[in-house]
């Protein structure tokens, strides 16, 4: 679950999307800016939006980790919330560690075709993936996909991710512009209408 106050790796895909010809931040990423804004300045603890998908993800989430670790005949452990070292605003919760090498991030598509899809989401969680990697600080990763609706020798499918300095440190420097801009917000925000009634030009 996301805490509050923090540029977790869930909203990593919506940050890096650009606005325009390539620059600047898109509506997602100006989205998630405005929501830690939201946060910087102390509003109450927002309910997880929820759907169909969501809910079903978190049913079989556990199933799909039973089915990895029984495969795999290794002991998947759940860590708590995590802080990058590099940046205090910054954290996140993967779903799982194996080893001290090992992450994994599990999938359990709603859509049975996002099942197979695996070059398609491999795409579209890239940055989430690499921001465990880069949180966690593992050079490894295996992106898990489960659906029990498949015959038994496709319900799991794993994908090993090879950790990406580049796409990293791009996430970085995306991080660090997006906190930038949200103090900015919420400093223009004070000066706007936490100023005194007297101080104010009619």
């Amino acid at each position: 679950m996301p805490r509050i106050g923090y540029l977790t790796p869930s909203t990593f895909p919506d940050l890096m999307k650009t606005g325009r010809g390539g620059k600047g931040f898109g509506e997602t990423a100006l989205a998630v800016i405005d929501q830690l804004a939201l946060d910087m300045m102390g509003t109450e603890p927002r309910e997880e939006m929820t759907s169909a998908a969501t809910e079903w993800g978190k049913e079989y989430e556990y199933l799909a980790r039973e089915a990895y670790e029984e495969k795999n005949m290794v002991k998947v452990i759940v860590p708590d919330f995590t802080v990058s070292s590099d940046l205090a605003y910054v954290g996140g919760t993967c779903d799982g560690l194996v080893g001290k090498d090992l992450i994994i991030e599990i999938k359990c598509p709603f859509n049975s075709a996002n099942h197979i899809a695996r070059e398609k989401q491999l795409q579209k969680y890239i940055y989430q993936l690499q921001g465990y990697m880069w949180i966690y600080d593992r050079p490894k990763l295996h992106f898990i996909s489960f659906d029990d609706r498949c015959r038994q020798e496709f319900k799991l499918l794993v994908d090993p991710v090879i950790r990406d300095e580049q796409i990293i440190n791009d996430i970085k420097e995306r991080c660090k512009q997006a906190y930038e801009a949200a103090c900015k917000r919420v400093d223009e925000l004070e000066k706007r209408y936490l100023t005194n009634e007297s101080d104010r030009k009619w």
